[in-house]
């Protein structure tokens, strides 16, 4: 795929936590899909969200984009995973989302949105 550069999910909580396992497995056992997975999220892990959100008790307190990256490499080692534990905003937009990736938004707010929609 030229010019593919992966494949982002912004948003780890809720929605993007039930996203990435499957969509971690999909990238390495496909072999039209590339191997770089890119998470990003500035939020950690807290005992409130156990209800929602699926995060082993190692996870507990830790930034969210940073968990799911140790758990996935262990999990799916065939994976080129990267972290990103900063919320996107205006002034890291360019430098976490690369032209000719494929962006998987999964926040619960519009200001992400719309931010996430002006970068692409």
């Amino acid at each position: 795929m030229a010019g593919f550069h992966g494949v982002l999910v912004v948003g780890l909580g809720g929605i993007g936590g039930c996203l990435v396992p499957h969509l971690a497995r999909l990238m390495a056992y496909s072999e039209k899909l590339p191997k770089r997975l890119t998470l990003i999220d500035g939020d950690s892990f807290q005992e409130s969200n156990a209800s929602r959100q699926d995060f082993r008790k190692d996870g507990l307190l830790r930034n969210k984009a940073e968990a799911w990256a140790a758990r996935l490499a262990q999990e799916i080692p065939q994976l080129e995973l990267s972290a990103v534990g900063e919320y996107l905003t205006p002034e890291n937009a360019k430098r976490i989302v690369a032209d000719g990736s494929i962006m998987m938004l999964c926040v619960d707010n519009h200001a992400s949105r719309l931010l996430a929609q002006e970068r692409a």
